[in-house]
């Protein structure tokens, strides 16, 4: 797991000021409705069923597929430079932290995820660790 010791949260809207800026440099027209905010909702639920980007360009089939997979891959690449992690990161983060050492995953088994929905595929694994 590579993560840096200075990564910081991105808030919404700065997530949604990325989103809008990346679609800007694609020149993505206004055919979408609302398209930053409906760009960013699509990207967290492909984080959140933990579909890579590569699995998004893979499976695109229409034009809005395919701008929203070079967004994601922008996106992603923007979060990156700026050392920042969105909350899908976050879960994303822990579920590869678990996965990756079983020590962390044995002191943390008796926590409790029950006070949280798990109808993610992310939050389903974390809950699962």
């Amino acid at each position: 797991m590579s993560a840096s010791p200075r990564l910081r949260h991105l808030r919404f809207l700065d997530q949604l000021a990325a989103v809008k800026q990346i679609l800007r440099d694609q020149q993505v027209d206004d055919s979408f409705s609302r398209p930053a905010r409906g760009a960013l909702s699509r990207i967290s639920h492909a984080k959140n069923r933990m579909e890579s980007r590569a699995a998004m360009l893979a499976r695109r089939s229409s034009y809005r597929d395919d701008v929203l997979a070079r967004v994601y891959d922008e996106y992603v690449k923007t979060l990156a430079s700026s050392g920042a992690l969105d909350f899908d990161d976050l879960l994303l983060k822990t579920v590869e932290l678990f996965d990756r050492s079983e020590s962390v995953r044995n002191h943390y088994s008796s926590a409790s995820v029950s006070s949280w929905s798990t109808s993610t595929r992310t939050r389903t694994a974390l809950s699962t660790c």
